[in-house]
């Protein structure tokens, strides 16, 4: 073991003990440098090894889904303009004309809530729609009456014969 022993180059070489107190004392820093080396290489690595982990799995939450359900026709506009008011990133609405004509007239509450479709669109909301034939066919000539329509273009839309089979059933 190198410190607890002196060798002196000559011709003979020469070994002479260390004295104990000196010997450990030069064996103990040895190992503390060693040791030292060691933990810098293990936090390089772990620290490599973090970065490389944080650039595969995202850090942040993944966002959860918030669905809602209005009863009623007022509540269900008011809960329709609330929605596109908040509205950050996307919103995907399903729209089923299921009362009849006199029960349910958006003709009055309509423009209240295509204002807020169109200002979510322009503040750069995506939004999806998962419309019934009926309920398309009934309010696109309404919002051609009201110049509407082609500020609407963004929203993607789709249409169905039957939105939702019933009302109690989730996607």
């Amino acid at each position: 073991m190198q410190g607890l022993i002196e060798v002196q180059n000559t011709r003979p070489k020469k070994f002479r003990a260390r004295k104990p107190r000196l010997a450990f004392k030069t064996l103990l820093q040895q190992k503390r440098e060693n040791m030292e080396t060691a933990l810098q290489k293990t936090i390089e690595v772990a620290s490599q090894i973090e970065e490389i982990i944080s650039k595969e799995i995202p850090t942040a939450p993944k966002e959860r889904t918030f669905r809602t359900t209005a009863v009623g026709v007022e509540e269900a506009v008011e809960m329709l303009r609330l929605n596109f008011e908040e509205a950050e990133k996307e919103i995907c609405i399903i729209l089923q004309h299921a009362y009849p004509d006199d029960e349910c007239n958006l003709k009055y509450s309509g423009t209240t809530v295509a204002k807020e479709v169109i200002n979510a669109s322009e503040r750069g909301v995506k939004i999806r729609a998962l419309l019934n034939e009926k309920f398309i066919i009934f309010e696109m000539g309404y919002l051609k009456e009201q110049e509407i329509k082609e500020k609407i273009d963004k929203v993607e839309i789709r249409v169905m014969k039957r939105a939702t089979p019933s009302y109690f059933e989730g996607f």
